[in-house]
């Protein structure tokens, strides 16, 4: 009977997890094209009808255009000054408003991980002791130490950037030995599901195709 119920309670917990996981990968993608096709939609119909009315004859798609521009025009002016000042601004004034705030929070951490899972900078996910032994941190590795980094050093060292939960876009810089550092062979997406997870969703154990330690880059 006792085995029983343990067998009961670890399915629910399974069937628990599992929902879990997926409603974090399926919910961000709804939202994310929910509001994209709101904003589609919007901007069509706004502009849609004097676009018509200035060439003579529809043209389809006019707001999915517009949008792109729009979305264009808007990383130009983020990445200067005055640009983040008004973002910062802007994000100040959708915080005061909670289910607004939830839902730009939700859309901007999916969009962040995607960008920033695909940059080339993070070569290796890696598990490292931090902040103390006995307790691991999943990170990134960028690159091998060089220069007075490595010259004041005894060993060989690898800068690994530690991504923040639920936002990887913060987070912090350690420099530590590469003997020191465990490569995970799970890819950069699954780290990022697991880091904006808070650890829910962990991707299944893959057959390691390189020993634990980072490999010597120079091989």
């Amino acid at each position: 009977m006792e085995r029983w119920r343990m067998k009961e309670h670890f399915f629910l917990r399974y069937i628990r997890n599992k929902f879990i996981a997926g409603l974090v990968t399926f919910v961000p993608f709804v939202i994310t094209f929910w509001v994209l096709k709101g904003v589609f939609n919007f901007v069509d119909g706004l502009l849609g009808p004097e676009v018509s009315r200035f060439i003579g004859r529809q043209i389809p798609g006019v707001g999915i255009v517009a949008t792109i521009v729009l979305v264009f025009i808007l990383g130009v002016l983020t990445t200067n000054f005055i640009g983040r000042s008004l973002l910062h601004l802007g994000e100040r004034i959708i915080a005061k408003i909670p289910f607004i705030k939830t839902l730009y929070d939700s859309v901007k951490q999916l969009i962040t991980a995607i960008a920033v899972s695909r940059r080339k900078e993070f070569q290796n996910v890696v598990l490292i002791e931090y902040p103390r032994r006995g307790a691991y941190v999943i990170g990134f590795s960028t690159k091998e130490c060089t220069g007075e980094l490595q010259q004041e050093t005894e060993q060989t060292v690898v800068s690994i950037f530690v991504p923040s939960t639920p936002n990887p876009t913060t987070g912090m810089l350690v420099f530590v030995p590469k003997e020191d550092v465990i490569k995970l062979a799970m890819s950069v997406e699954e780290a990022m599901k697991v880091i904006i997870s808070g650890g829910i969703v962990i991707p299944p154990t893959q057959l390691r195709r390189n020993p634990n330690y980072l490999p010597d880059e120079k091989s």
